[in-house]
């Protein structure tokens, strides 16, 4: 039974031409797509749409661009791996994790800010070869996959002009397909007895696209080099 948190070292950054936005729409605006032709119905509401184009207006075509940064993506998870010889296991379990990503359009002190938080909950299924076993330290491998899907999420957005807060908007964030990966790794294993150890899985995964509108680290850099590290009880 392992209590593990896991985190990716890649972040990502996209800069674009004009003025797009985060947006759970396959619309002209979504940051995923080519800069197209604006209107009413690539907004959720009357307020957003204004304030958009009051934006839009103020700042110099030739100056109009967009900033998108994702975070650093961390998991946390409870795994159970069950040894089918001396050799191979099974593991698998439980993960949650979360995606962030901010973006920024405009120029100077008229622009606008948009924050996208996504969470999702995935069932893991790896299996574990053993390389090294003596009586402190496990090395061994392991070759697997996960299944996520998007429990929630929310886009955040607040315009400024001329330096002045305008208006704030929130809506939820939904991402109906499921997100599949492939992953493998090294794992490093000490035990201070026969019950408990630490462990650390350096490794890849790569992440297929889900065929979703929404923009994330994943969809950016799909291969992504991921630290898990952990606490294990034998039982």
């Amino acid at each position: 039974l392992g209590l593990f948190t896991s985190a990716n070292t890649i972040k990502g950054k996209e800069n674009s031409s004009g003025l797009q936005m985060i947006t759970s729409k396959d619309t002209h605006l979504n940051i995923s797509n080519h800069p197209g032709s604006v209107s009413r119905a690539d907004f959720q509401t009357e307020e957003d749409y204004n304030n958009y184009m009051r934006v839009a207006n103020n700042v110099l075509p030739e100056n109009q661009h967009t900033d998108l940064k994702h975070k650093l993506p961390v998991s946390i998870g409870l795994a159970i791996r069950k040894e089918l010889n001396d050799r191979l296991s099974l593991e698998s379990g439980l993960v949650y994790t979360q995606l962030n990503s901010d973006l920024t359009g405009g120029k100077d002190d008229t622009y606008y800010q948009q924050s996208q938080s996504l969470h999702y909950l995935g069932i893991p299924l790896k299996a574990n070869y053993t390389l090294l076993d003596n009586n402190h330290f496990d090395l061994y491998a392991l070759a697997g996959g996960m299944i996520e899907k998007s429990i929630s999420g929310n886009i955040k957005t607040d315009y400024y002009d001329a330096g002045k807060h305008t208006h704030s908007s929130k809506h939820s964030l939904k991402v109906d397909p499921l997100q599949l990966s492939l992953t493998a790794a090294l794992g490093l294993q000490y035990k201070f007895n026969e019950r408990i150890s630490v462990y650390a899985e350096p490794g890849l995964a790569y992440y297929f696209d889900d065929g979703s509108p929404v923009s994330t680290i994943r969809k950016e850099k799909p291969l992504n080099f991921n630290l898990l590290c952990g606490v294990r009880m034998t039982y």
